[in-house]
């Protein structure tokens, strides 16, 4: 069983994070496996105990979380975790999720600045940056607290490393692909974890010597983490049935827009007597060789003052602009914002937005399809406050307790691959009841409209870089004057 255990367990460092997400599960599954579960949290005791990189030492915890997320009385050990070499400001914080002891950080690798950097490990750090996807946020915390952030991530990455000998060379990133064609989306290479754990250590660092604000260090800790752990359990669905998709295309002139339109104004008398409204929605619509279709649908609410019509690209714009962060929480939970609703004027419409994109504490990287993707609709739109939570079906909406929307998403022949600019072949929907919608008109005096953009992006030929098109239209609406 051993080789077995070492073949699972060195998935856990293999750069595609789909895969190292499958190997967190099925080792989770394994400890709630009676048969198995004695020799598995031994055989990840002694891994736990072996790593040398923070943001690796974590993935132990994350083991442990996906395991009480399938067996809720599953117990641990006491020795499980006690043995962690490299503690970090982020697995702690994971403990607690646990309800476990934190660890205390060690100080050891805190006095480095009397040391120099090699000039040949100053420049691979400072051109590879980009392997890092939180990198912009260490010129953030020197712009705004003045510590020499940078400086000692620098002198951290260093440390690591010559401590791990290891060659500085570029072979293992062209394994990535290159951006302007087809390239894994995301894939961790040996010193995406010593950017990785290197900023852990800053954090730990300014936290200790700096008293760095404890708020802020768990906030640019999460972005550190793969996965939320409520969307972690929050199942991807197929594409719905309704959605406007078109499979094939007929020779000569392309018709796919028309046919989109024609599907998406079926979309919409379908939803007018539905009990519920699709508020928001996004994804694929088309996918062939050289040619992928993307819709978008924002469900606003419209009133006219006049007979001057609207700019709809320009509605479009305002809208996406609307985005906020999340709770500052491993776990993608909590009371929805009763912040201000800025509406947008196109012509004579006055246009009350319904949605806002609300991003995750962490970057999810081995979900990487739902960055950017979940929308939620504005606090201020109930005199109640309204909650959301993670199930395995959904994110719920809540108002007072009782669902009253539901976010899902989508595949439709994914992989973990990405091709130039083009968006995942995904998708999301965002709805509310028909009866909550129908409130909000009638308080408000206004009609409930979607906003639809279109993305054709096109080429030629495989040697072309894709081109980018959008149309824009509404649905629904009035230029009626209401009183």
């Amino acid at each position: 069983m051993s080789n077995e255990f070492d073949l699972l367990f060195e998935r856990l460092k293999w750069p595609s994070g789909l895969v190292r997400e499958r190997a967190c599960s099925a080792i989770a599954e394994l400890l709630c496996d009676l048969n198995e579960s004695e020799k598995t949290f031994e055989y990840l005791r002694k891994w736990i105990e072996a790593q040398k990189l923070e943001s690796i030492s974590l993935y132990g915890i994350l083991i442990l979380y996906k395991a009480r997320s399938i067996k809720s009385d599953l117990h641990f050990p006491k020795y499980i975790t006690t043995d962690i070499f490299k503690p970090s400001i982020l697995g702690n914080l994971m403990l607690l999720k646990l309800n476990m002891q934190p660890i205390e950080i060690n100080d050891s690798f805190y006095n480095l600045q009397s040391k120099t950097v090699p000039k040949s490990h100053e420049s691979f750090f400072v051109k590879n940056l980009n392997v890092y996807p939180g990198a912009e946020e260490a010129g953030r915390i020197d712009q705004k607290f003045k510590i020499s952030f940078f400086h000692h991530w620098l002198h951290e990455w260093s440390s690591i490393v010559s401590e791990l000998n290891l060659k500085l060379s570029r072979k293992s990133f062209d394994y990535w692909g290159r951006s302007d064609a087809e390239h894994y989306t995301i894939f961790d290479v040996m010193f995406s974890e010593v950017y990785r754990s290197a900023f852990l250590r800053s954090l730990a660092w300014a936290v200790k010597q700096h008293n760095f604000n404890l708020e802020v260090a768990y906030l640019f800790a999460l972005r550190n983490s793969p996965v939320d752990f409520g969307l972690w359990n929050l199942e991807m669905g197929s594409k719905p049935d309704d959605w406007p998709f078109v499979e094939m295309l007929g020779s000569g002139i392309d018709t796919t827009p028309s046919q989109i339109w024609h599907q998406v104004n079926e979309l919409w008398s379908n939803y007018r007597i539905s009990s519920r409204r699709l508020v928001h929605a996004s994804g694929v619509v088309h996918s062939s060789d050289n040619l992928v279709y993307h819709l978008k649908i924002s469900g606003v609410l419209q009133k006219s003052n006049g007979k001057d019509k609207p700019d709809i690209e320009k509605i479009n714009n305002q809208l996406e602009r609307n985005s906020e962060f999340g709770p500052i929480d491993l776990t993608f939970n909590g009371q929805i914002k009763k912040d201000i609703i800025q509406n947008v004027r196109s012509g004579d419409w006055l246009i009350l937005p319904l949605t806002k994109n609300v991003v995750p504490a962490t970057i999810p990287r081995w979900q990487f399809w739902r960055v950017g993707s979940i929308h939620l609709p504005y606090g201020t739109l109930s005199r109640k406050a309204l909650e959301y939570q993670c199930t395995e079906e959904s994110i719920q909406i809540l108002e007072q307790g009782s669902v009253i929307g539901e976010w899902r998403d989508w595949m439709y022949d994914f992989t973990e691959k990405s091709f130039a600019n083009l968006p995942h072949n995904t998708g999301s929907m965002l709805y509310l009841d028909q009866k909550f919608i129908e409130s909000l008109c009638e308080e408000k005096g206004m009609t409930f409209v979607w906003i639809c953009k279109i993305t054709c992006y096109s080429r030629n030929s495989m040697h072309e870089k894709y081109k980018e098109l959008n149309f824009y239209d509404q649905i629904g609406g009035t230029n009626i004057v209401l009183p």
